[in-house]
């Protein structure tokens, strides 16, 4: 079942599988759930495949007003191993759409790796089109944990 996640939600079994299904895109550190929804009207949207309790996938969207509009920014779009080819990441996202059409936003961004194939093709079966920008980052705190 696609749900959104609220801090309401959050167990300690929700908690780890977050970081489970984190650790397969990044190895950067992350925050807790319990943290991200510490204030929970700052708190991303984050779109949730849950089942018999356990969260088996999950994708993020960030809203945010700028002078070009009112924009959503989708990450960290993940599926557990065992679940993939069940459709789970396409739901996430047009769930995410859907609510970025409830909220009026003016476009939904999104950032992906060149080498992620099967994600570049769902995004472009929900119409997502490549911009043909870089994305730079500076990072201003240790992100990386020290090996």
């Amino acid at each position: 079942m696609i749900t959104f996640l609220t801090k309401e939600l959050i167990t300690p079994v929700i908690e780890q599988d977050a970081r489970d299904l984190f650790s397969l895109l990044s190895k950067r550190k992350q925050l807790p759930l319990s943290e991200v929804f510490n204030n929970e009207k700052e708190a991303p949207f984050i779109a949730c495949y849950i089942e018999n309790g356990r969260l088996l996938g999950m994708a993020s969207m960030a809203v945010y007003k700028v002078i070009s509009g009112h924009k959503g920014w989708i990450e960290d779009v993940v599926v557990s191993e065992s679940q993939r080819g069940k459709k789970i990441g396409k739901q996430l996202i047009q769930a995410l759409i859907e609510k970025g059409k409830s909220l009026d936003l003016g476009e939904i961004l999104l950032f992906t790796s060149a080498d992620k194939v099967g994600a570049i093709k769902l995004y472009e079966q929900e119409e997502f089109k490549d911009k043909g920008v870089l994305v730079y980052v500076k990072a201003l705190k240790e992100i990386y944990p020290k090996q």
